[in-house]
């Protein structure tokens, strides 16, 4: 029973970062997704787009997966000679 909760907890983990993955925009580079213990989701990255980083969590509250979707922090900041936004999206499991 624990192994077959725990492989069935681990399928769902691996379904909700390809979701993660799937949703991201073309201009979005994902670096990071994490869960904690309380089912909270949070996916990482850099774009040269700032609307990219609102249209993810446009996308991520639409999923089936995803709800309470924020963003952490979203900051511009300089990376060889290149203006990006550095972001940190948290969103709770359905």
């Amino acid at each position: 029973e624990v192994v077959k909760s725990q492989k069935e907890e681990g399928e769902a983990v691996i379904r909700i970062f390809k979701e993660c993955y799937g949703l991201a925009p073309q201009d979005v580079s994902l670096v990071g997704l994490d869960c904690d213990s309380g089912g909270i989701f949070y996916c990482k990255g850099v774009t040269n787009n700032m609307s990219a980083v609102f249209n993810f969590v446009k996308a991520l509250e639409k999923s089936k997966y995803f709800k309470k979707v924020e963003v952490k922090y979203a900051t511009k900041k300089q990376v060889e000679n290149q203006k990006v936004t550095d972001f940190s999206i948290a969103c709770a499991a359905h």
